[in-house]
């Protein structure tokens, strides 16, 4: 029997921190602000021999968050949703949606990254969409609720002071012929 464990471990982390998300307003009148922080620090690489091949400032910190959009009709059972940033261009729409029965939570982030909605500084603004009922090839529902949220970005930047060391995996180095790991 195969061992799943990790693979679920992963999965209930991803919705652990998807289920934390920042509630946002809905109410134009009660701003969403988020800070989105870069955190740059010195990084020093190794190669497999343990010779140092770079020492530079990098970025090591995401400068991302997690909100959420939660649904008004509690009665009703959210199964679809569809988010769009309508401050940036149609490209920067692909962020990954997750889903509860009464909410959608995404990840903004301040660069434009796999998996997150690309945000900038300044006020940004969604427009959600939510279903319950799954669209199907040739069906597309009405959505029970609509609307928009706008979300005010402030970003910064910071520098650790604390140095880091990155050594490659021991799989990524060649093993010397005619030993064994």
């Amino acid at each position: 029997m195969k061992n799943t464990s990790p693979l679920k471990g992963i999965a209930l982390l991803c919705l652990m921190l998807a289920a934390c998300g920042m509630p946002l307003s809905k109410n134009p009148s009660v701003p969403n602000t988020i800070r989105l922080e870069r955190v740059f620090a010195p990084v020093d690489r190794f190669n497999c021999e343990g010779r140092l091949i770079s020492s530079r400032l990098e970025e090591v910190g995401e400068p991302s968050k997690w909100v959420r959009i939660d649904a008004d009709d509690a009665w009703k059972t959210l199964r679809y949703a569809t988010v769009k940033n309508l401050s940036l261009d149609p490209d920067h729409n692909d962020g990954l949606l997750s889903y509860s029965s009464d909410a959608v939570n995404f990840q903004v982030h301040a660069s434009n990254t796999l998996l997150a909605f690309h945000v900038k500084n300044g006020a940004n603004e969604f427009e959600y969409a939510f279903y319950d009922e799954t669209p199907m090839p040739g069906y597309s529902p009405p959505p029970y609720e609509t609307g928009k949220v706008v979300i005010t970005v402030t970003s910064t930047e910071r520098t650790d002071p604390e140095h880091r060391a990155i050594y490659p995996f021991p799989e990524e180095c060649p093993v010397p012929s005619g030993k064994h790991l």
